[in-house]
């Protein structure tokens, strides 16, 4: 073993051994924490004097989370939590809540498998080398949580989504009936029309895809190309922009989510039209549309590797 991996590996035992440790109950880890019947490890750092936190209210709290002593970084310290039921496992955070009022500062430590398993925090290596998560909690405000008027709410939102989704697939069978397209949808709900096909190597999954594009909606008015010449006469022409074919590998879903299933099974050197609903053409590639617009793409496969 070369002294670079043995320095390595002792380090790791070292970092293992250590951070375990604290996180014993035999630990430093645990003074001046209390432990409740559910195995919720407790401590307060400022009694405050406001209301008490009830079932269903909503918490509107400053909140730091640590592996042990490592913090872990979030986009906001500041959150909103709840509404506040019963435990959901064991020692959650829920337990904790409910012992405390607006102006309270706690620290609670929690299971670090149940924050895995129950709360969606990522394993890390950190993870691995403590036993519990620590949240650091301070309590700004409480209030009621209006049940009734969230579950109105939400539905008048899922009516309006779904009277557009209706409307924009009333825009596809229309366009698909005008141009006398009769190939059925694949299950991401595109139409894959082969505009002439290719003599090249077959597609599969996690193939290296390069591609050029050119994307409109059905009115027939282009959006956006990775040709410059058809950017140009589209009044799409970027200075700051690199006009290149695209690079994508199938089953990552990096570009849009409905090309890469449409790509499957394809050859290098086809040409192809896709057709798909605005559910189908979301991802990180965004085009400038309006909103619930089907997409028809144009795709000339280049390569493979």
């Amino acid at each position: 073993m070369s002294s670079k991996v043995k320095f390595f590996a002792i380090l790791f035992l070292l970092n293992l051994a250590s951070c375990k440790n604290h996180a014993r109950s035999d630990g430093a880890f645990f003074e001046g924490y209390n432990r409740t019947e559910s195995g919720l490890f407790y401590t307060f750092h400022v009694h405050g004097s406001g209301e008490n936190v009830q079932h269903k209210d909503l918490v509107l709290a400053s909140v730091k989370f640590y592996w042990c002593d490592a913090p872990i970084e979030m986009a906001t310290n500041y959150f909103v939590l709840g509404p506040v039921e019963p435990s959901v496992f064991p020692g959650d955070l829920n337990e904790g809540l409910l012992m405390m009022r607006v102006g309270d500062s706690a620290s609670f430590l929690i299971s670090a498998d149940s924050a895995v398993i129950h709360l969606g925090f990522i394993k890390s290596y950190v993870y691995h080398l403590c036993d519990f998560l620590r949240v650091t909690v301070f309590i700004d405000e409480v209030k009621p949580f209006d049940f009734e008027a969230y579950y109105e709410e939400r539905e008048a939102a899922r009516s309006e989504l779904q009277a557009h989704l209706d409307a924009e697939q009333a825009l596809l069978r229309n366009h698909l009936r005008r141009n006398n397209i009769t190939v059925s949808p694949n299950n991401d709900g595109v139409y894959v029309i082969v505009t002439q096909r290719g003599t090249g190597a077959r597609i599969t999954a996690n193939s290296t895809v390069i591609f050029d594009y050119t994307a409109r909606l059905l009115c027939g008015r282009i959006v956006d190309s990775s040709c410059e010449d058809i950017s140009f006469y589209a009044g799409l022409i970027s200075p700051w922009r690199d006009y290149q074919p695209q690079e994508i590998t199938v089953g990552e879903q990096r570009w849009i989510t409905g090309l890469d299933n449409a790509l499957i099974g394809q050859t290098v050197g086809s040409t192809l039209r896709l057709i798909m609903p605005s559910t189908a053409s979301a991802g990180q590639r965004q085009f400038i549309m309006p909103h619930f617009q089907p997409l028809v793409l144009d795709i000339e496969i280049l390569e493979m590797r």
